[in-house]
């Protein structure tokens, strides 16, 4: 059951003021993402790049104005679960579990997706976004596990992606080759 407009905006933000006690990182800003459009935010650390995505997961409540997600308010705990099964998100470095293999991982988040056959589902990801299957996800290079967590957080086929940082502790030419995958992924 989808609650969601037909065709929300994914992204509209109006007037925020955000950030952490009284430490404010956004200042009024003001953004709208249109369905189809790729924006990619640059900045330094500290920017706000990351409490922006925390806003937009309803991860932090904007101190005033307001953030919608695919037309709904993300901070509301009630409608929060139903509408992050429409985004997918890997926000900064998350670490992953000890002894875990790329295989065990992206077919464990499927089932959490419930997608029907998440054995499947989860090879094809990892032969998509060029990962080995069996390796101790910890002997991967960061760029390998950079590109996991991509492939964790699309692996439900969202209708919004929010990817912090995602192409990091890639070398140039890996970087170029990152970006025609999330091409393949979005076409």
């Amino acid at each position: 059951m989808s609650f969601l407009p037909n065709d929300p905006i994914p992204v509209d933000l109006s007037r925020v003021e955000a950030g952490y006690g009284d430490h404010k990182v956004l200042h009024g800003l003001d953004l709208r993402v249109e369905s189809g459009e790729r924006v990619v935010l640059l900045g330094p650390n500290g920017a706000g790049k990351t409490t922006l995505f925390r806003c937009l997961l309803g991860l932090v409540r904007p101190h005033s104005g307001h953030v919608r997600l695919l037309g709904q308010d993300p901070s509301n705990e009630r409608l929060r679960q139903n509408l992050l099964l429409h985004v997918g998100a890997s926000i900064e470095a998350p670490g992953l579990p000890a002894q875990t293999r790329p295989a065990e991982y992206l077919e464990h988040f499927a089932r959490l997706c419930g997608i029907p056959d998440p054995g499947r589902t989860a090879r094809a990801a990892l032969r998509l976004w060029e990962l080995p299957e069996d390796t101790d996800a910890q002997n991967m290079s960061l760029g390998q596990r950079q590109r996991l967590q991509v492939a964790r957080s699309l692996l439900h086929a969202p209708r919004l992606a929010l990817l912090d940082e995602p192409a990091a502790n890639l070398d140039p030419s890996a970087q170029e080759s990152f970006w025609a995958l999330l091409d393949r992924w979005q076409d």
